[in-house]
């Protein structure tokens, strides 16, 4: 917006009638307040004079960010089927040896933003395979499970998988009532997997969603 008055700080000068002081507070007032309703919420507004709400900031549509990146450490994994000879370090997670198992990790992802992308960093050791699979449980008296995307891992050696993405268009939302995770499954065979982390990659459009 336009403002009315430029700031500076040049005025009152020494030499100016006292009998301008009133116009000068006047004419300050107003600077602040026109500066002041740029950067507060509607609802907050200096200029309104019972404003229904505490001063609150408001950041509007063009301070959306692109291609956040979210990082997951391996400490979220916990055993979903068997806890025997799992392994947790500084550096990685390592699975059971042997059979079948399951492990998930819960995901903190902020409702508003678009999941672009998702990507596991993991190591096969031995003759296995491992899925991968990004999914969300609806927090509903009627509780589901959906999956978003999922990737079988066969190559052997440390790796980055991309289980979502990257660059998906227009992506998936994260929404209310959904609580994401991250489901591993060790398809049998003789080995001992790592899994060192997890990176989200998401577009946040409003950040005031997220300041109060």
């Amino acid at each position: 917006m336009a403002y009315t008055y430029t700031w500076t700080t040049a005025i009152p000068a020494g030499s100016a009638d006292p009998g301008t002081i009133d116009d000068q507070i006047r004419r300050l007032r107003a600077e602040i307040e026109e500066r002041m309703d740029t950067i507060t919420a509607a609802d907050s507004k200096w200029s309104t004079s019972s404003p229904s709400q505490d001063i609150g900031l408001e950041l509007g549509a063009t301070s959306a960010l692109t291609g956040v990146e979210v990082y997951f450490g391996h400490e979220i994994l916990q055993p979903h089927t068997d806890d025997d000879d799992v392994e947790y370090n500084e550096l990685y997670f390592r699975m059971d040896n042997n059979d079948t198992w399951t492990y998930q990790g819960h995901l903190a992802l902020p409702v508003g933003s678009t999941l672009t992308g998702f990507e596991a960093i993991v190591d096969l050791q031995g003759t296995t395979s491992i899925d991968i699979a990004l999914k969300y449980r609806t927090f509903t008296v009627a509780p589901s499970v959906s999956q978003i995307s999922s990737v079988n891992v066969t190559a052997a050696g440390i790796q980055r998988e991309d289980v979502y993405g990257p660059g998906e268009s227009p992506g998936h939302e994260v929404q209310i009532n959904r609580m994401y995770y991250v489901l591993l499954t060790k398809n049998g065979g003789i080995g001992y997997p790592r899994v060192y982390g997890f990176k989200a990659t998401i577009n946040v459009t409003d950040l005031s969603d997220y300041i109060g």
